[in-house]
């Protein structure tokens, strides 16, 4: 669930910095649009300066770790290697990384809600996109797009 929260996040820093066009939104940042993953929005917010590096960094080894989850329930998530990047990532973007890394993780992810929040400004939240199940043809023709 956090995986979804993040990249919902990003989803709206990104939309924020698109064109005033709901139609332009719904095909870059749809299930099936070029921004319609998490890594590829990782990517562009980084790209395009919305993010820093700390902050890429950090919601990439947050999501390793819900790859991991999401995909072998029976793997231990927290192995070396994604422990050491999960204590990497809070120290990068000052939370403490000592403590058991599962309350590492907590921590990590808070503080990137709290910068992306800021990011986002979400007290001028970005307008939500059309349900995921909208038929994206109709929402391109009632937008005044034409439609092959």
């Amino acid at each position: 669930m956090v995986g979804a929260i993040l990249d919902e996040m990003l989803r709206t820093l990104i939309a924020k910095n698109l064109v005033d066009d709901d139609a332009v939104r719904l095909r870059l940042l749809g299930f099936e649009g070029p921004l319609g993953s998490f890594g590829a929005r990782v990517d562009v917010a980084f790209g395009l300066g919305l993010i820093a590096k700390a902050t890429r960094d950090a919601v990439t080894a947050v999501g390793r770790v819900r790859n991991i989850h999401a995909h072998d329930l029976s793997q231990e998530p927290f192995n070396e290697a994604t422990s050491a990047k999960i204590r990497s990532a809070a120290q990068q973007i000052g939370v403490r990384s000592d403590g058991p890394v599962r309350m590492v993780l907590g921590a990590l992810v808070a503080k990137l809600l709290m910068i992306l929040c800021a990011s986002a400004d979400v007290s001028e939240y970005a307008k939500p996109l059309p349900d995921p199940g909208v038929d994206i043809d109709a929402a391109l023709r009632e937008a005044g797009h034409k439609v092959d």
